[in-house]
């Protein structure tokens, strides 16, 4: 009965042995669960950026959040300068971009033409990207846009080790690319509970890098 027991016990050890690899490997092609934040949207919340070949300084910051179709839209506004020159002197870009986190995307919005735009009143959001899913499989491809079918996202990389001024950050590598412009790339490091860390272009022979430089949370609402 003893040696019954051991074999039966030995047999469970050898099959968890035998999982375990696969158990590992599924691991290592998933990342994030449901309702986690790629992008911490909290009002206030500030990302500052710097291109690898120029002085200017591009700022991001959450600075509105609406409900639109009962769900919180929060406004991400965007501001240059030069290199030089104090936040004071930053010029708004006038590219209000709004986002939200909808069933794992974090989607992206602009307001429609012509929509009042005193305190938000009469807020119309145009057409919704779903650009950056999250939770992501490695190797998934989607397209985020349902009026440009020809725009697709693929996730190259799960655990990409990026270092910026701002830090060393953990990524999840999106990379876009159109199937009639075969010559452009559009890929974003994006560290989970940060936001985009990197970005870079790729336009046929010219390439252009921007890198987060510095960022600062407000306290979650």
């Amino acid at each position: 009965m003893k040696h019954a027991a051991l074999t039966a016990l030995s047999l469970v050890f050898a099959l968890i042995l035998a999982l375990s690899p696969v158990i590992a490997e599924d691991a290592k092609t998933t990342r994030g669960e449901a309702g986690d934040a790629l992008t911490p949207l909290a009002m206030g919340n500030t990302w500052v950026y710097q291109g690898d070949s120029d002085t200017i300084i591009t700022t991001e910051r959450v600075e509105g959040v609406v409900l639109f179709d009962k769900q919180p839209w929060h406004l991400l506004r965007s501001y240059e300068r030069e290199q030089e020159e104090p936040a004071e002197k930053n010029i708004d870009l006038g590219t209000d971009l709004w986002l939200a986190m909808i069933d794992g995307y974090e989607c992206d919005a602009f307001i429609e033409p012509n929509a009042p735009d005193d305190a938000f009143t009469g807020l119309k959001l145009g057409p919704a990207s779903k650009y950056f899913r999250y939770p992501v499989t490695l190797g998934e491809t989607y397209r985020p846009n349902q009026d440009d079918r020809a725009i697709a996202i693929t996730i190259t990389a799960l655990h990409e080790k990026v270092t910026t001024k701002a830090g060393a950050f953990d990524c999840v590598v999106y990379r876009e690319t159109i199937a009639d412009d075969p010559g452009y790339t559009l890929t974003h490091y994006v560290a989970p509970g940060v936001g985009i860390v990197k970005t870079v272009t790729v336009e046929g022979d010219e390439t252009y890098t921007s890198s987060l430089i510095s960022y600062t949370f407000a306290k979650d609402e």
